[in-house]
C-alpha cells in the first residue's frame, strides 16, 4: 500500500514539475514571438490560454498511468496552477487572487482531468 501510495505522489510531481517546465519554455519562446511581431492583448492571452493547456496535457500524458486518471489529472491541474501562478508572482510582482485566478484554476483542472482520462484510455489500449 505504502509503495502505490509513493508511486501515486511521485506521478504527481513528476507531472506538476514538467508541466511546469513547459509551460516556462513555451512562455520563453512566446516572448520572443511577442517582442518581434508585437500582437495584441486579447491574441497574448487566448496564446497564454494554450500554453496552460498544452503543458497541462504534456505533464498528464507522461505521468498518469494505469487508473485514477479523472483524480491524478485533476490534481496535476491544480498544482500546476498554483505552482505556476507563484513563479508568475515571484517574478511579475503582482497577483490577484479574484475571480480571473478562480476562472484559471477551475480551467487547469477541467484540462488536467479530460488529460487524465485521456492519457489512462489511451495507455490502456497500448
Amino acid at each position: 500500500m505504502e509503495k502505490s501510495q509513493d508511486n501515486f505522489f511521485a506521478s504527481l510531481i513528476k507531472g506538476i514539475f514538467l508541466s511546469v517546465i513547459v509551460a516556462l519554455v513555451l512562455v520563453l519562446l512566446f516572448a520572443l514571438v511577442i517582442r518581434f511581431l508585437m500582437p495584441n492583448g486579447t491574441v497574448i492571452k487566448v496564446v497564454n490560454q494554450f500554453i496552460k493547456i498544452i503543458a497541462i496535457f504534456i505533464g498528464c500524458f507522461t505521468s498518469v498511468k494505469n487508473n485514477l486518471g479523472l483524480l491524478k489529472g485533476g490534481l496535476v491541474g491544480f498544482g500546476f496552477c498554483l505552482l505556476i501562478s507563484l513563479i508568475f508572482m515571484i517574478f511579475g510582482g503582482n497577483l490577484s487572487y479574484g475571480l480571473a485566478f478562480i476562472l484559471d484554476l477551475i480551467l487547469c483542472i477541467i484540462v488536467g482531468v479530460i488529460s487524465g482520462v485521456l492519457s489512462v484510455n489511451v495507455k490502456g489500449k497500448e
